[in-house]
């Protein structure tokens, strides 16, 4: 199957709760940034930008 690092990407958002809110920063669109690296191919290092 391949290392792992090919395929897997964990991003934690401390002071986020669960879905939203929470006094730490969440990204406006994250799943955005998620469908942009499958379909236009590039890596995803933040979900954030």
């Amino acid at each position: 199957m391949g290392d792992t690092g090919d395929f897997l990407r964990l991003f934690l958002a401390p002071g986020v709760e669960h879905c939203r809110g929470g006094p730490g920063f969440a990204p406006d669109n994250p799943f955005a940034a998620v469908v942009r690296s499958v379909e236009d191919g590039v890596s995803l290092v933040s979900p954030v930008g």
